[in-house]
C-alpha cells in the first residue's frame, strides 16, 4: 500500500507546474525548519563547519532546498530535451567533452547539492550518455520501490544497496558511465579517512578505488538552482595519483573529491544537504572516532 502511496504523489507532483512544486518544497522546507528541531541542530552545526557567514540563515535556506529537491524528484519522468531548453544552462561543458573526445573512460562524480535527484536525469539528457547511478538501498522495500520508479528512467539505470562495483562492468560494454554521491558518511569497513572541512571524516572507498585501480578519473558534475532554473556545473576532472602504494592512493584520492566537495560547497552553501549529520565520525588528533560532534 505503501508504494502506491508513494508513487501516486509522485505522480500527482509531476503533473504540476515546475515553480508550484518548488514553491511548496520551500514552504514545506520552512514549517519543517520549525518542528524538526535535531536536525535543525545538525543544519546549523553543519553551517558552522563549513564557514558560512550567518550559519542559522544558511541552515533555514538549506532546509528550502533540501525539501525542494525531494519535490522535484517527482519531475524524474518529465526530463527531456524541451525540459533543457526550458530550464537548465550549463557550464563548463568542455572538459566532459574533452575527456569524451580523447576516448579516456571515467565516473561521474556528484554530490547532495541542489537538485541532486534531478541531476540523474539532466546530465545524462544535456550530454548525451547513459548513467549507472548508485545509491543506498531503503530499509523499506515499498520505500525503495518508489524509488526505483522514480529513478529507473530514460539513459539511467539505478542500482540500490550491494553489487554496484560487480555490475559496472557489465554496464560500461553497454555504454554506461558510472555515477554516485560521496559526500555522505561510510561506515569504517567501506571507506577510508580523508580531510574535509579541517576533519577527517569517512569517505566512501569503492568508487575511489576503482578509479585507483583502472587508473581513470572523475568528472565532477552538479546540478544547482537558479532563479530561473537549474544550471549544470562540470569541474575538471580529478585524477588519482600515480605514485605510492594502492591504500595510499585511494585515501589520496577521497582527499580530492572532499577538496573538490569543499569548493562547491563554499560557492552555495545553502544548496548543500546541510540536516545530513556528515560529521557523526571524524578522526581527532590522536587517531581516535569521536562522535559528539551534534552533542555539544
Amino acid at each position: 500500500m505503501l508504494y502506491y502511496i508513494l508513487k501516486g504523489l509522485l505522480i500527482f507532483f509531476s503533473k504540476r507546474p515546475l515553480e508550484k512544486v518548488q514553491r511548496t518544497g520551500r514552504i514545506l522546507g520552512c514549517f519543517l525548519w520549525h518542528i524538526l528541531k535535531n536536525r535543525r541542530k545538525v543544519a546549523i552545526v553543519n553551517a558552522r563547519i563549513i564557514g558560512a557567514e550567518d550559519p542559522a540563515r544558511t541552515a533555514k535556506l538549506s532546509f528550502e532546498h533540501t525539501f525542494s529537491s525531494y519535490l522535484e524528484a517527482s519531475y524524474t519522468h518529465n526530463i527531456n530535451a524541451e525540459f533543457i531548453r526550458k530550464y537548465v544552462t550549463c557550464e563548463g561543458r568542455e572538459y566532459y567533452d574533452k575527456l569524451v573526445k580523447t576516448g579516456e573512460h571515467f565516473a561521474i562524480l556528484t554530490a547532495h547539492m541542489g537538485s541532486w535527484e534531478l541531476a540523474a536525469q539532466v546530465v545524462p539528457t544535456l550530454y548525451g550518455f547513459k548513467a549507472l547511478v548508485a545509491g543506498r538501498a531503503a530499509k523499506n522495500r515499498s520505500v525503495e520501490r518508489a524509488i526505483e520508479y522514480m529513478r529507473n528512467v530514460g539513459n539511467v539505470v539505478y542500482i540500490g544497496g550491494d553489487g554496484y562495483i560487480e555490475k559496472l562492468s557489465e554496464y560500461e560494454k553497454k555504454g554506461y558511465y558510472s555515477a554516485s554521491l560521496l559526500d555522505h558518511g561510510g561506515t569504517p569497513g567501506d571507506s577510508v579517512l580523508a580531510p574535509f572541512f579541517g576533519y577527517k571524516v569517512f569517505t566512501l572507498a569503492g568508487l575511489c578505488a576503482m578509479c585507483v585501480r583502472r587508473k581513470m578519473p572523475m568528472l565532477p558534475c552538479y546540478l544547482v538552482r537558479t532563479a530561473s532554473g537549474f544550471k549544470v556545473i562540470t569541474r575538471p576532472p580529478v585524477y588519482p595519483a600515480q605514485g605510492g602504494d594502492r591504500k595510499n592512493k585511494i585515501a589520496n584520492m577521497a582527499a580530492l573529491v572532499n577538496r573538490e566537495y569543499e569548493k562547491i560547497i563554499r560557492e552555495y552553501p545553502e544548496q548543500w544537504y546541510l540536516i545530513h549529520r556528515r560529521f557523526k565520525r571524524v578522526a581527532g588528533d590522536d587517531g581516535k572516532i569521536l562522535t559528539d560532534m551534534y552533542k555539544r
